[in-house]
């Protein structure tokens, strides 16, 4: 039996980490993106994060997503899993030249990415403003690396090794 899942399909992640860097005014690191493009895929696991005051606030008046693809697993285990798939979608973005890696992470190029796919990516942004929003804006604010990290919070990525 064949089961597609879009957590495994490159070309989904791609289009995911386009709308993510779309809606980012800033440059966005890699195990940022990717997790960022974890909790656009199950949002519903934006409460197992561990975060400031100010952003539990923030993330608990987000309307509950609906767990819209199955689901089944430890996070962690599902995170893994989907490395070589974020691999892949960041090589596909960055050899068509719809994303530029820069020093600190990743940028939109929009100068690269057809008008229809921007206003795609548009429209679905919109549809979810609140949760991009969130992701991109108030997230940005958390540090990525060391203890209170992003890493450390999310309990999805090693960050006791992180130059700070």
């Amino acid at each position: 039996m064949l089961v597609y899942h879009p957590a495994l399909d490159p070309y989904h992640a791609s289009f995911r980490m386009l709308r993510l860097l779309a809606a980012s005014p800033y440059s966005v690191e890699r195990d940022r993106l990717r997790l960022l493009d974890f909790y656009l895929l199950f949002p519903h696991l934006l409460r197992k994060i561990h975060l400031p005051s100010s952003l539990t606030q923030r993330r608990n008046r987000l309307a509950q997503p609906e767990n819209q693809y199955r689901y089944s697993g430890q996070p962690q285990l599902v995170f893994r899993t989907i490395t070589p798939v974020h691999d892949a979608a960041l090589s596909l973005l960055a050899s068509s030249e719809w994303a530029r890696a820069e020093d600190d992470g990743f940028r939109l190029n929009a100068s690269k990415v057809p008008q229809s796919l921007l206003a795609l990516l548009q429209t679905k942004n919109s549809a979810q403003a609140d949760l991009v929003g969130f992701l991109v804006g108030d997230l940005h604010t958390v540090s990525l690396r060391g203890h209170e990290g992003l890493k450390q919070r999310s309990g999805l990525m090693e960050y006791r090794y992180d130059a700070v």
